[in-house]
C-alpha cells in the first residue's frame, strides 16, 4: 500500500469517480466499493475514504447544505474538481480509461454518464424521477 506519497492522477480519477457515485453517507472505509477500489489503486480503505471526505469539503452541494467534509483537500483535489466541472465529457472518458486500466471497468456503459442516478444531481442538473406512492395507508398507527 502507498503511504505518505502524493496521489497519482489515476488514483485521483478513481477517487473522484467514487465520490460522484456514492452518497455522502457512504463515504467510509467499511464500504465494499471503497475497499475494492482502494486495493486496486494501492491505498488503504481509510486513506481513500479520507480522500473522499476531503473532496466533500470542496463540494458546494455538501457545504451549502450545512454538512461538512474534511478541510484538507489538496491542490490536486481542487484542480481535479475544476477540471471535472470545466470539461465533463473529457473527465468521463478519462475516468473510464483509468478504471479500465485498473481492472475496475464500469459495470455498464452508462455508469458515468448522464443516465447515472447520482451524477446529474452532483452536476446541479434537473432530472425526472419516477416513484411509487402507497395510498390508503393509515399513518396514525405506528408499527410495534
Amino acid at each position: 500500500m502507498t503511504s505518505g506519497t502524493r496521489w497519482t492522477r489515476q488514483q485521483l480519477l478513481t477517487a473522484f469517480v467514487l465520490y460522484c457515485r456514492l452518497p455522502f453517507g457512504r463515504l467510509h472505509r467499511g464500504n465494499p466499493e471503497i475497499i475494492r477500489c482502494a486495493q486496486a489503486i494501492g491505498r488503504t480503505p481509510s486513506a481513500l475514504a479520507m480522500k473522499l471526505a476531503n473532496i466533500a469539503g470542496i463540494d458546494p452541494l455538501i457545504t451549502s447544505s450545512g454538512r461538512t467534509g474534511l478541510p484538507n483537500a489538496s491542490g490536486a483535489d481542487r484542480e481535479m474538481w475544476e477540471e471535472m466541472h470545466a470539461d465533463w465529457d473529457k473527465f468521463v472518458a478519462e475516468s473510464h480509461q483509468a478504471l479500465a486500466d485498473l481492472g475496475l471497468a464500469p459495470q455498464s456503459e452508462n455508469d458515468l454518464t448522464e443516465t447515472d442516478p447520482v451524477l446529474p444531481h452532483r452536476r446541479g442538473e434537473d432530472r425526472v424521477v419516477q416513484t411509487t406512492a402507497r395510498r390508503g395507508q393509515d399513518f396514525s398507527a405506528r408499527p410495534s
